[in-house]
C-alpha cells in the first residue's frame, strides 16, 4: 500500500469541486435573499446598507421547516424577527386560529420585548423559512439610535391591528343583533 489509495480519482475531484461551488453560490444566493428581505422591509428599509449589514452580523439566522415553533404564547420575550425567506402563521395560544401569515421582511416579536413581558401568541413556520432573531438589548439599542424605526414599527402595528378588526367583523358580522352607541 503506498497511501495513495484514499486519494479522490480525478472523476472524485470534479465531483467535490463542483459541490462546493454549489453550495458556495447557494450561500450567496441565500445571503442575497436575506439582504433583499431586509432593503424592502417596512421597518428596516431606510437603514444604510451598513446598517442592515450590521443587523445581519448582529442577528442570527434560525432555519425552520414548515410547522416548527418559533415561539408559544406565554414564553418569555427575548428576541425580535424578521422573517427573511418563506413565511410564519401567528397563532391564537388557545385554539390554534391563524391570526396573521407574515413574509419576507416583515417582523414580529416585538411587543413582548418593547412591554418587556411574555409572548402574546405563538408563532409557527407556515413555510420552511429563514428568520433574524434580534436580541432585545440590541433592537432596543436599534430603536434609540433610529427613531425612524419606531414609526415604522407604529405603522405595522396599524396595519395589523387594521387586519384583526377586519377578522373579527368578520366574525361578529352573522352573530351581531343590535349595537351599543
Amino acid at each position: 500500500m503506498n497511501g495513495f489509495e484514499s486519494c479522490p480519482t480525478s472523476f472524485e475531484w470534479v465531483s467535490v469541486e463542483r459541490a462546493r461551488y454549489a453550495t458556495a453560490a447557494a450561500r450567496a444566493s441565500e445571503t442575497a435573499a436575506f439582504r433583499e428581505a431586509l432593503a424592502t422591509s417596512l421597518i428596516f428599509a431606510h437603514l444604510t446598507e451598513s446598517e442592515r449589514e450590521w443587523l445581519l452580523d448582529t442577528g442570527a439566522v434560525q432555519r425552520l421547516e414548515a410547522g416548527e415553533t418559533v415561539f408559544r404564547s406565554g414564553d418569555p420575550a427575548t428576541q425580535v424577527f424578521c422573517v427573511l425567506t418563506g413565511s410564519v402563521s401567528v397563532e391564537t395560544s388557545g385554539s390554534g386560529v391563524v391570526l396573521n401569515r407574515l413574509g419576507a421582511g416583515e417582523m414580529f416579536g416585538e411587543i413582548g420585548v418593547i412591554e418587556d413581558r411574555s409572548r402574546t401568541a405563538t408563532v409557527r413556520a407556515a413555510e420552511a423559512c429563514a428568520l433574524l432573531a434580534i436580541d432585545q438589548s440590541d433592537f432596543l439599542a436599534l430603536l434609540v439610535s433610529h427613531p425612524g424605526i419606531g414609526v415604522r414599527l407604529v405603522a405595522s402595528l396599524a396595519r395589523r391591528l387594521n387586519h384583526l378588526t377586519d377578522i373579527v367583523g368578520g366574525c361578529c358580522a352573522g352573530h351581531v343583533t343590535a349595537r351599543v352607541a
